[in-house]
């Protein structure tokens, strides 16, 4: 465990990833999601509330942080018309379970069932983007989601215990951003390590 104090530090790896990623937004580099951007803002909000109501403490500002940065990038992608992409009928399935998922935590009351209904809602919220990632690499940057990955990361490195409450939603962003992150540089890694290996 290190000090609960950089989890301060894990809050503002994904806030500074998604203003970049918003910039890149406004310069039409990138090409959002607004499906996975808005669950994207409102899930972990909802989480955020639930951890607080548990006392996880600092470790929950990484949980706010993943909230507030996706409403940079969606005023992003409001403020340049043609700097989202087209939605489909997958992404309305996919924000129909994330949502579901919210009702199931709402009908129950429970805190921890909160967390893990946010983690699963946000998983479906992801599916769009993690499709459009591996399709079209081209249309997203890795910042947002490498930063979001080890902030959470390093928020985890902070617990002195493991919860539902308090691992499950970094958790599930370390594996998630990487993976989106990972699916956007693949291209660039493939032409990397060919121009490697063309030197050998």
């Amino acid at each position: 465990m290190i000090d609960p104090r950089f989890a301060i530090a894990g809050a503002v790896l994904p806030l500074l990833g998604n203003l970049r990623y918003a910039q890149a937004t406004l310069s039409g580099r990138t090409r959002p999601n607004r499906v996975s951007w808005a669950l994207w803002a409102l899930l972990p909000l909802i989480a955020f509330a639930a951890e607080l109501s548990a006392g996880v403490g600092l470790a929950s500002l990484v949980t706010l942080s993943l909230g507030l940065g996706p409403l940079l990038v969606l005023a992003a992608s409001v403020g340049r018309r043609a700097g989202f992409a087209a939605l489909e009928r997958w992404d309305l399935w996919c924000a129909a379970c994330a949502l579901l998922a919210v009702v199931v935590w709402a009908l129950s009351g429970r805190g921890y069932l909160a967390v893990g209904a946010s983690v699963l809602g946000d998983a479906f919220a992801a599916l769009p983007t993690i499709r459009k990632a591996y399709r079209a690499p081209q249309s997203e940057s890795a910042s947002a989601f490498i930063a979001s990955s080890l902030g959470s990361l390093l928020t985890l490195l902070t617990l002195r215990r493991w919860t539902v409450d308090s691992a499950a939603f970094p958790a599930w962003v370390v594996l998630g951003g990487g993976l989106i992150g990972l699916l956007t540089v693949r291209a660039s890694l493939r032409r990397l390590i060919g121009s490697a290996a063309g030197r050998l």
